[in-house]
């Protein structure tokens, strides 16, 4: 019952800040534990700023978050103005995806907003060359093992990541949106036919405004682990939010995603961004959305385990049915990600590197990073 007050309170004040001086200590309490394990606080704190609304009581705490999140924001804006010479180089377009795209677009979200690498997106023709020339120029592998090096090279639609070896800044290189062996099949050189530049004083693109979408959809839902989804679903928020003021905005999105094989994931987002932030949608949209949600029971099972996943842990251990809908998930974003006798194969041979199948989330509390 407690967290399901936290999730109203939270979800209320995320998009109604000027209700904060309503609520009691108590309340602020809940409110500030449930947006840190979101990785949203600061996010929280620019919204109550906007509105003029921050309590007395969680000054210090949002103006610290603030700094932190800040610091992220100039370590990626350093990293885009220190690779753009670079960029200026090569003989290609260079797409910068998710968290930076949205910094240097000015998103609403992207205010307190935690960005920890930047995620560029080249031709796959050209992946090699530009990693030989990052390579040349001070960064470096951060992942040394042959087999991870097979995954992400034959298997993946990304390389590698790579660090500046001063700034130690994080550079992951796509070349797609989803793994070539996933069972979605996007052409990338349609992305890059409808990108668009970032920002005047940068040489770098952005995804057009239906891809930049639909790629943040099949981030979330198509094989991922619904990690960090809350604070992602505010990122979609805020892109449907802005796009969706044109009124033919929302049959393009529709159009495209037809046309790139992404109703599903499209259909994930639109419905939690939803249920959980009231985005405004046209109901005609989400009516035509919903043929494309899966049959049921599967609809019922699948969207309950990824509401487990999406909300914010439950104290300091997790509770068995978000246990279970992790280990659900997990099993679910291998199948979609690789065919069955490539997953078969993956799946043991990470048994037996890593001790056993766990989600994100454990592997990283086993190695003392929670």
């Amino acid at each position: 019952m407690k967290e399901k007050l936290d999730a109203q309170l939270f979800f209320g004040v995320l998009q109604q800040p000027e209700n904060f001086p309503r609520l009691g200590l108590k309340d602020l309490e809940g409110l500030v534990r449930y947006a840190r394990r979101a990785g949203l606080l600061a996010n929280l704190a620019e919204r109550a700023a906007a509105a003029e609304a921050v309590p007395v009581a969680l000054k210090d705490i949002f103006e610290g978050a603030q700094v932190y999140a800040r610091e992220h924001t100039r370590r990626i804006e350093w990293e885009m103005q220190q690779l753009a010479p670079l960029v200026r180089e090569f003989d290609c377009p260079v797409i910068v995806l998710k968290g930076g795209a949205y910094l240097g677009m000015g998103l609403a979200s992207a205010r307190g907003r935690l960005v920890s690498d930047l995620d560029l997106m080249v031709p796959k023709r050209d992946i090699q060359l530009v990693e030989a020339v990052m390579l040349s120029h001070a960064y470096k592998e951060m992942e040394k093992d042959e087999y991870d090096q097979h995954y992400y090279r034959d298997w993946m639609h990304e390389l590698p990541p790579m660090s500046h070896v001063a700034r130690g800044t994080v550079v992951d290189l796509h070349h797609n949106i989803a793994p070539p062996v996933s069972r979605l099949k996007i052409d990338a050189a349609q992305l890059f036919e409808r990108a668009v530049p970032l920002r005047e004083d940068l040489p770098f693109l952005r995804l057009g405004d239906e891809d930049i979408v639909l790629h943040l959809c099949v981030h979330m839902f198509h094989d991922g682990l619904l990690d960090n989804v809350l604070r992602e679903l505010c990122d979609l928020d805020a892109l449907l939010r802005r796009f969706g003021e044109e009124d033919t905005y929302w049959a393009r999105l529709l159009a495209r995603a037809q046309e790139l094989g992404v109703m599903r994931p499209l259909y994930y987002g639109i419905r939690f961004s939803r249920l959980l932030l009231d985005t405004p949608v046209p109901q005609e949209m989400v009516k035509y959305l919903d043929i494309a949600a899966p049959m049921q029971p599967l609809r019922w099972v699948l969207e309950g385990a990824m509401r487990q996943a999406i909300l914010p842990v439950r104290g300091e251990r997790e509770t068995m049915l978000r246990a279970l809908s992790g280990y659900l998930l997990f099993l679910r974003s291998h199948w979609l990600r690789m065919p069955p006798g490539m997953l078969v194969r993956h799946l043991w041979t990470q048994y037996r590197r890593r001790g056993g199948l766990k989600t994100a989330e454990q592997a990283a509390a086993r190695a003392g990073d929670v």
